[in-house]
């Protein structure tokens, strides 16, 4: 499907998805993949990025160079356009905002998060999510407050702890 035929077919309304429940295997079996227009442009292979695709028509809007078109028009993956959940911008945002980061975003980029977080939602749930940033110490920080600074577990120790078990999230 050319990228004119994907930008113009529409997106699916958030408010028609529904929550798809899939085998643990088949989550397992397929990475998923939201697409910004950076991954477009920079003309690598998207099959080799995952098995299934994601962006929503903002993303298709910005590629108009004829270099980023052709790869959406070569690609054989399927790339679906999907319409962001206001809810899932609502969070997105106000994430952002918490951690400092919302003034550096883009409306576009706002909306690619959100829709990572909608198809989150929709194939593993959030309770494995942080609904809020988790507060940070640097050491500097501890030092000035006379406080320890804990050792950190290493990085798959930690995931694992968090998801309250094995691999953390499902997707």
């Amino acid at each position: 499907m050319s990228w004119a035929a994907m930008a113009s077919k529409g997106a699916t309304p958030a408010s028609q998805m529904e929550k798809v429940e899939l085998p643990k295997e088949a989550v397992e079996a397929g990475r998923k993949v939201v697409l910004d227009s950076g991954a477009i442009i920079k003309g690598g292979r998207l099959e080799d990025l995952g098995e299934r695709f994601w962006t929503i028509a903002e993303v298709l809007n910005e590629v108009r160079d004829s270099n980023a078109r052709m790869v959406l028009e070569t690609t054989s993956a399927d790339i679906q356009v999907r319409e962001v959940d206001p809810a899932a911008i609502a969070f997105v945002s106000k994430f952002a905002k918490l951690t400092g980061d919302f003034a550096k975003l883009s409306a576009v980029d706002i909306k690619v998060l959100a829709l990572t977080y909608q198809l989150e939602r929709q194939f593993c749930g959030t309770a494995h999510l942080n609904e809020k940033p988790r507060p940070t110490m640097s050491h500097s920080t501890a030092v000035a407050t006379n406080a320890s600074v804990p050792e950190e577990p290493a990085e798959n120790e930690a995931a694992e702890e968090e998801a309250g078990g094995e691999g953390g999230g499902c997707c």
